[in-house]
């Protein structure tokens, strides 16, 4: 993969060190969705981070609205500030694959389920699980917000 790739160029200091955001945050930063696999499968340390909006008047979650229409709003916004967390390089190891064994079948499952674990016990949010970032495309092409077709 192109991902596992560019970690081991990172390693070898080709590149800068490797940041994952916090993707799973849906739903207005609600909850936590299942982690994809990319970052997770070269089974390389990550470093996370997570940008926080302060705004009072738009919130840049478009759950409800169109992404396009979400941009003007929080473009016309007179204000936009974004509060950054950077947290320490997460390395998996042989404690974790073993002590974790029951949060996946294959190893990156366990490490993604690891991060995530992390951000809900920092942020205190809950995880929700079974749902994934195609759900919430097929839900806002339901609602027939922008129309994506990913699959």
């Amino acid at each position: 993969m192109q991902i596992e790739q560019r970690q081991v160029d990172v390693e070898e200091g080709k590149y800068p060190r490797f940041l994952i955001n916090a993707q799973g945050m849906h739903s207005n930063e609600a909850f936590f969705i299942p982690l994809k696999r990319g970052p997770f499968s070269g089974l390389k340390p990550v470093e996370m981070w997570y940008q926080r909006p302060n705004s009072s008047s738009v919130h840049p979650a478009f759950d409800c609205l169109p992404q396009n229409i979400t941009l003007i709003m929080v473009l016309c916004n007179v204000y936009n500030a974004v509060e950054v967390l950077m947290f320490p390089q997460f390395i998996p190891n042989e404690y974790l694959w073993k002590t974790h064994a029951d949060k996946g079948k294959e190893k990156w499952e366990i490490y993604a389920w690891a991060v995530r674990d992390m951000w809900s016990k920092y942020f205190k949010k809950p995880v929700l699980d079974g749902v994934t970032v195609m759900d919430k495309i097929e839900y806002e092409n339901l609602l027939e917000i922008g129309k994506t077709n990913y699959a």
